[in-house]
């Protein structure tokens, strides 16, 4: 399995997202992260997830794990999610209310209908101007609701999917850690281009 990721050039996310890849240096976990264009707003730079998602499904041809690039890996994942098209953490079951922030996603044809789907999804809602208050995100929970989309979804564990100041896991069973740079994303250039990744989510967690 390799995780991946990508990050939008000349944002706060660039920042954030050296400690996402040095934490898999640091476990030899198989990564690939890529720089992306910024596309001018934050919704629209988070839609671009299910294209890259579907681009490196066709380029490595193997089970794959985003990591949005505010990601922390603690642990090396042992996921044995090969039966699945999708693994997701569910907030809540009935009303398919899913996270985005940690997204296993297999080489299957399924899977990648999906992608394509939800990837044109989010462009027609661009084009429409509507809002998109939490990104691909809010996309992906309307598609789960329609009950003909054929997925086979496995359901994440909250250890990989973990906000770092809303869920209660023990950091001895965290896999992966988020820091939601999204609060902090309209931050001025000015300020964050001098603080590295590690000083921002600090100053995240100071604010709690």
């Amino acid at each position: 399995m390799t995780v991946i990721s990508f990050y939008t050039k000349n944002t706060i996310y660039e920042k954030e997202v050296e400690d996402l890849a040095a934490s898999c240096r640091a476990l030899e976990i198989d990564h690939y992260i890529e720089a992306r264009e910024d596309l001018g707003n934050w919704e629209q730079n988070c839609c671009q997830k299910p294209l890259f998602i579907l681009e490196c499904l066709e380029k490595f041809n193997k089970p794959l794990l985003w990591v949005d690039a505010d990601g922390v890996v603690l642990q090396k994942p042992s996921l044995s999610f090969e039966e699945f098209d999708l693994g997701l953490y569910y907030n809540n079951v009935r009303t398919k209310h899913v996270r985005a922030a940690t997204v296993y996603i297999s080489p299957t044809q399924a899977a990648k209908n999906f992608l394509k789907l939800w990837h044109q999804t989010c462009l027609e809602k661009i084009a429409r101007r509507e809002k998109l208050p939490f990104g691909d995100q809010a996309v992906l929970i309307a598609l789960l609701r329609k009950k003909e989309i054929p997925l086979k979804i496995g359901k994440l564990p909250l250890e990989y999917t973990r906000i770092f100041d809303r869920d209660l896991v023990p950091m001895e069973k965290t896999v992966i850690i988020h820091f939601q740079a999204s609060r902090t994303a309209l931050m001025d250039p000015i300020f964050w281009k001098n603080l590295t990744g590690r000083d921002l989510k600090a100053m995240r967690m100071a604010q709690r």
